[in-house]
């Protein structure tokens, strides 16, 4: 999760969609095949990934789909140039949609109010092909396939695009917008006020707004669904000093329950109705449906905002501070109580912690001039393995494998650490 992401404002007019590939892209190119580790620039957005195609969008337009086992480039493209456009200088993470690769992204630098005209781009998922292309008023940020809909989101409107032929079905510019997401079943974006924030329900197929909460005393830093709530983290604007925490009807906005703490952290998990999560003092599992506290552990120091991540059995907690040895702990509690399980003493802070449905933690964390990932047993803490890695950028799972991304991307087998 990331907190404060700064955002900027633009005014602009809307501008069409254009469906005639052949006027704005040159074919999909051959490449030599590579394999891993595939190089990529420290501005390239995380990859996506599916069951045919590791998709990685490089920051000035280009994008490639690898093969997931073996790094080997499929297809590689760029994306056609606007006539009379600035350069691309910013792509989003790609989203697959059935047969298509769909791109975001954004021309010449942002800034406060003025139009930076950019593009949604949809690629045939299987060649690199461009399908469509869209213009939208400002940076494409995130995109989402709703009800049918590609849904993306600019500093200041949402757009509807139809997936086949990329016509626009409806748009909307209420002012300055900050994140879009779908929670549960809702597709909710955030809307900066003269004061605090605004959480708005949106109904993908028509652009209706369906409810709006406002958060006239903070910034919305993330939100989570369970059983018809939604979970809703809030930190301070200036001249206010209480984070909140707050529940809402998913399907009205009604609050059901709200706290206010002295801290929320950045990293916090949501399983089968238990919110995990860190305050100044502790970490704390709490019931959504209630907001009652199902059991705490006190943090090694205060307001250190550790790392979390949670499987089927425990809940694990990286602490960002050194014991007396010098080390880091990380620590495993059962998630029903918050008993102790065991705890592991790591070379340096964790910066990335994720756990699977194979019983094993991964963590990345510097090790003293080198990053390094390492592999627990999440049920005893033994060491299954260990591997230096450029840096621990971006950590995550897909088709059964364990794939890290800084300066290149590397692929492990999960079980052995064994370098694909």
């Amino acid at each position: 999760m990331t907190r404060r992401t700064a955002f900027l404002a633009c005014v602009a007019a809307l501008a069409g969609c254009r469906a005639e590939a052949g006027e704005v892209t040159a074919p999909a190119s051959a490449s030599p095949a590579s394999r891993w580790p595939v190089s990529v620039s420290g501005q390239d957005a995380p990859p996506a990934v599916s069951a045919a195609a590791l998709y990685v969008a490089g920051a000035t337009g280009g994008i490639r789909a690898l093969q997931p086992r073996t790094g080997a480039v499929i297809w590689q493209t760029h994306v056609p140039d606007k006539p009379g456009a600035p350069a691309i200088n910013w792509q989003g993470t790609p989203l697959p949609v059935g047969d298509l690769l769909i791109v975001g992204n954004g021309r010449g630098e942002p800034a406060f109010g003025r139009a930076n005209p950019s593009q949604v781009v949809a690629l045939r998922a299987s060649t690199g092909q461009v399908v469509w292309t869209a213009s939208v008023d400002d940076y494409a940020h995130e995109l989402v396939a709703v009800d049918g809909l590609i849904l993306c989101r600019t500093n200041s409107t949402l757009y509807a695009f139809d997936p086949a032929s990329g016509r626009e079905r409806w748009h909307w510019p209420p002012g300055e917008l900050k994140a879009m997401q779908l929670a549960g079943g809702t597709l909710l974006v955030t809307e900066r006020l003269p004061r605090g924030e605004r959480l708005v329900a949106v109904e993908a197929a028509t652009g209706r707004r369906k409810w709006a909460a406002e958060f006239p005393k903070c910034f919305i830093d993330w939100v989570f669904a369970s059983d018809g709530r939604l979970v809703v983290a809030g930190y301070p604007i200036p001249d206010e000093e209480a984070y909140e925490l707050t529940a809402l009807a998913e399907r009205t906005g009604e609050r059901t329950w709200s706290k206010t703490l002295d801290q929320i952290s950045g990293f916090a998990e949501l399983l089968e109705g238990t919110l995990y999560m860190a305050d100044l003092t502790h970490v704390r599992a709490l019931r959504v449906s209630t907001g009652s506290e199902v059991w705490s552990f006190p943090l090694t120091e205060k307001s250190i905002n550790p790392a979390l991540a949670v499987d089927a059995e425990t809940v694990f907690a990286a602490m960002p501070v050194r014991l007396p040895s010098g080390l880091h702990p990380l620590y495993a509690r059962q998630r029903d109580n918050g008993g102790k399980r065991w705890m592991y003493e790591l070379r340096g802070a964790v910066s990335q912690l994720i756990a699977d449905a194979n019983g094993i933690v991964y963590a990345t964390f510097d090790g003293g001039g080198r990053d390094t990932l390492i592999a627990l047993d999440s049920r005893s803490g033994a060491k299954l393995w260990s591997s230096s890695i450029d840096d621990g950028g971006l950590l995550f799972a897909g088709k059964g494998l364990l794939y890290v991304v800084g300066r290149h991307i590397i692929a492990f087998d999960p079980a052995t650490g064994a370098r694909i």
